[in-house]
């Protein structure tokens, strides 16, 4: 039902994507950004919500490629990269997580918290 309304309406799927993934209906935030980006191409913030909501219905490896089609429009997105991090923290995927790490301070050299953060994961990986 939402999928079909959304498929017009960038703004409104972005909108109607969020509200169902805040009240936990997942499927139905899958079914809207999907059939939206499917009308209307990328979209960083839908790719994102995309990859929430697969990520709460255990698709993972869907949720990934859709945070990473999200990271390619907006390498920047601090939100999206924190939700990347916890997909791969939630897999144990130490090499995802490096170099998840690694580009974050390719990113931002000059911030402490990359480096920081990067440090630690090497350290725990033994990298």
């Amino acid at each position: 039902r939402w999928s079909r309304l959304a498929a017009g309406e960038r703004d409104a799927s972005r909108v109607l994507a969020t509200a169902a993934a805040r009240c936990e209906r997942h499927d139905e935030a899958r079914q809207v950004a999907s059939a939206a980006l499917a009308a209307g191409g990328p979209d960083v913030e839908l790719e994102a919500i995309l990859g929430e909501a697969l990520h709460a219905l255990g698709r993972d490896d869907e949720a990934e490629a859709a945070f990473r089609r999200s990271l390619a429009l907006d390498p920047s997105r601090i939100r999206t990269l924190e939700s990347l991090g916890r997909l791969l923290e939630d897999r144990s995927d130490n090499a995802g997580l490096l170099e998840l790490a690694r580009e974050d301070v390719r990113r931002h050299p000059g911030e402490a918290a990359a480096w920081s953060k990067l440090a630690t994961l090497q350290s725990r990986v033994g990298d």
